[in-house]
């Protein structure tokens, strides 16, 4: 989400995007922590959609969430050029530790053809220290077809029902076209730029229940 790093993972925070084709990401770490709020856990466990079904993230999918890191993947999502399977499980955890907090869903991508792991979604509260609340990733191989654009409404009806909202928002780095342009072609609307030191560095995206369909 939106975003990745390369400094040691377990502060890490996903932010923002993916496209039918690709994925452009943006990651802060942060040592701090919140005070919990209300728990993720009441999400639903699967939410099934034509092309694709969501399954809350779990330490199951760990083996393969990992397969599904390819190259490409890793680089649109500015994850280390390797990783190891332990880096992976840390990944994870952190992720599983921040709904436990009530800080963000997130759920696995199955492709319902194939019953396959093929990505993964990333809701989140706003916070003023995160750079957009939307992270999603899919496997190059599985890029196309209507994944990423029900993968995303299916999470979002969900995001918008337990957080009782109507809109959130996701940044996108320049530099990833693809993305930007997949964002606005499923609904999503410019609102500005994120500066870094003065310097246009992310597209900034809202996208409203309105655009549910």
């Amino acid at each position: 989400m939106h975003h990745f790093l390369k400094k040691k993972k377990l502060h890490l925070t996903i932010i923002t995007l993916m496209s039918l084709t690709g994925i452009g990401v943006f990651t802060y770490k942060y040592k701090q922590k919140s005070t919990p709020q209300v728990s993720y856990v009441v999400i639903p466990e699967a939410v099934p959609g034509k092309i694709i079904t969501l399954k809350k993230l779990s330490e199951q999918h760990i083996i393969d969430y990992h397969n599904m890191l390819s190259n490409i993947v890793r680089k649109n999502l500015e994850f280390p050029r390797s990783i190891t399977l332990s880096w992976t499980i840390a990944e994870i955890k952190y992720e599983l530790e921040e709904m436990k907090r009530g800080k963000r869903m997130v759920y696995a991508i199955f492709d319902n053809k194939e019953d396959k792991l093929v990505g993964a979604i990333t809701l989140m509260d706003k916070d003023p220290r995160e750079p957009g609340q939307l992270g999603v990733w899919i496997n190059e191989h599985y890029w196309g077809g209507g994944r990423f654009q029900e993968a995303l409404h299916l999470a979002s009806r969900v995001f918008f029902d337990v957080r009782k909202t109507d809109s959130y928002i996701a940044h996108v780095r320049l530099w990833n076209k693809r993305s930007y342009h997949a964002l606005k072609k499923v609904g999503f609307k410019d609102v500005g730029f994120y500066l870094r030191d003065g310097v246009k560095t992310r597209h900034i995206l809202k996208f409203e229940r309105k655009n549910l369909k």
